[in-house]
């Protein structure tokens, strides 16, 4: 009996040892499963936390592997490995993983582009697939495993990743300007799950087919209009939308039209509105077409067209077609109530019709005052005359440039010319250079070549000359020339070298 009581404690005090050992690993915090990921083209990466209580201290190893949901075995595969010691094996251009390795721990793994992961490499016989989170119907697992020290056990985490993408339109419907016939509109859009398309036409209750494309037959009067395309996943509350147009191009029999003009206050005239071929011509137009034919439908008006068919300067000024039933009550009152609050088709714009052509050139009258009184409230039109002498305001400030710039330039003349005419000083009594020799004006001696000579002068009592004689004739360049000595000998004359080359004595 003792023998028994002895093997029963022995057993029990076993089992207590192991029974901690077997919880001494936990996990307090794991992603949430399923992880449901919005994909975005400015945030495309993903972070999965794990957190623990680890009793015993460290563990030994960690592993994070990746497999499709459909296909475990062969879409099985390691993408994170982490030891102890501090060894980190990753794939680092497209994950990251941090550790803390203590008793309260932690591993943070990022997929840093979550469409770019690389291929499922699988076990043997993998299918060697590319990972397409966004391909529909596949649904990726993340697993952790953590090989606890003290135990040698493995305890794991699993976390599915549920990857949608908000529906986005990559083909809009197209504005249409038609005679008849049917007419076609295209609507194709982007998404996670895929989206599905509807139709509506605004201002109307009428019942349109889904899918796309949407065709109109046998166009008519009742079909002009703005369509738009609705695009929805299931599960995503955000959707995405795109409208087209269709309206006559022509307005025939019962149809009355005529033109009137809009001008778009924050928009600068360019020769990209003189073409409609380029961009901010056919941008423009579509915006105004869209708004103007919405306006009517939202107040039940039939209308034939609205067409923008020019662009004038004055700021932007959109010439519109208007063409509506004949008869038809207040025709334009639609579009004037939709700029009527300063703003259509996203711009600024006056709050009332302006001409379609450019304002004529108007002669001041004699009687009445040509400046704008204080009570009116209308700006002059772009390029209009508000002074009594007939020019323009760009004219003026023209004028005032130019002769500004001729009055400077006749100042800087002005100043160098009184600089030129400055009064020399006076170099009377500065020495001066003759003969090689340096004289001062104040000096009595006169340079060699200064003194005169007469050669019928010849003073007796004075015996300037040998023997008596007179001066040795004189003579010219012209009678002979002389060739230059050479430079004497010091040994044999004394050298003036002060003199040079000129003279020696």
């Amino acid at each position: 009996m003792a023998i028994k009581s002895m093997l029963l404690l022995l057993v029990l005090v076993v089992i207590c040892a192991e029974l901690p050992r077997s919880y001494s690993f936990k996990f307090t915090k794991w992603p949430n499963n399923p992880l449901v990921v919005y994909y975005y083209k400015n945030k495309t990466n993903v972070e999965l936390r794990w957190e623990w209580n680890l009793e015993g201290g460290i563990f030994f190893f960690l592993k994070i592997e990746r497999y499709r949901k459909d296909n475990p075995l062969g879409t099985e595969t390691q993408i994170a490995k982490y030891y102890s010691s501090g060894t980190t094996n990753v794939e680092e251009t497209k994950y990251g993983l941090s550790v803390q390795n203590r008793a309260i721990g932690s591993v943070v793994f990022t997929i840093k582009e979550i469409t770019n992961q690389g291929i499922n490499e699988g076990k043997e016989n993998g299918e060697k697939s590319r990972v397409d989170v966004m391909e529909a119907n596949k649904e990726y697992i993340y697993s952790i495993e953590v090989d606890e020290q003290t135990s040698g056990k493995a305890f794991t985490n699993s976390v599915a990743l549920k990857m949608l993408k908000t529906p986005v339109i990559t083909t809009y419907p197209n504005n249409q300007t038609v005679t008849g016939g049917d007419v076609t509109f295209e609507c194709v859009a982007d998404g996670k799950p895929k989206p599905t398309i509807t139709w509506d036409k605004i201002g109307s209750s009428q019942a349109l087919s889904q899918g796309s494309p949407l065709t109109l037959k046998n166009f008519e009067a009742s079909n002009i209009g703005v369509y738009r395309c609705t695009a929805k996943s299931n599960g995503i509350a955000e959707t995405a939308n795109a409208t087209g147009f269709v309206q006559f191009s022509t307005c025939g029999p019962g149809c009355d039209k005529e033109e009137l003009a809009i001008e778009f206050t924050d928009l600068t005239y360019n020769n990209e509105y003189d073409n409609p071929s380029f961009k901010k011509y056919k941008e423009l137009k579509n915006k105004i077409e869209t708004e103007c034919l919405t306006a009517y439908a939202l107040k039940g008006k039939t209308i034939h067209k609205c067409e923008v068919v020019r662009y004038r300067k004055g700021s932007v000024v959109a010439v519109l077609e208007l063409g509506y039933p004949t008869n038809t009550l207040d025709p334009k009152e639609p579009l004037l109530q939709a700029i009527n609050d300063g703003n259509f088709a996203g711009y600024k714009v006056i709050t009332k019709f302006v001409s379609p052509t450019s304002p004529p050139t108007e002669k001041p009258s004699p009687t009445a005052p040509t400046t704008p009184t204080a009570s009116s409230n209308t700006p002059p039109a772009s390029g209009a005359r508000t002074n009594e002498s007939g020019l323009s305001k760009g004219a003026i400030i023209a004028l005032v440039v130019v002769f500004s710039i001729i009055f400077i330039v006749i100042i800087v003349v002005l100043i160098v010319c009184m600089l030129k005419k400055k009064k020399p000083s006076d170099t009377r009594n500065k020495p001066y250079k003759e003969d090689g020799r340096t004289y001062d004006k104040s000096s009595t001696t006169v340079p060699l070549k200064s003194q005169p000579f007469d050669p019928m002068y010849d003073d007796p009592n004075e015996d300037r000359y040998p023997n008596g004689g007179g001066p040795p004739p004189q003579y010219t360049p012209s009678n002979y020339a002389e060739v230059k000595p050479n430079q004497p000998d010091d040994s044999q004359v004394e050298w003036d070298k002060s003199v040079k080359d000129e003279m020696w004595i």
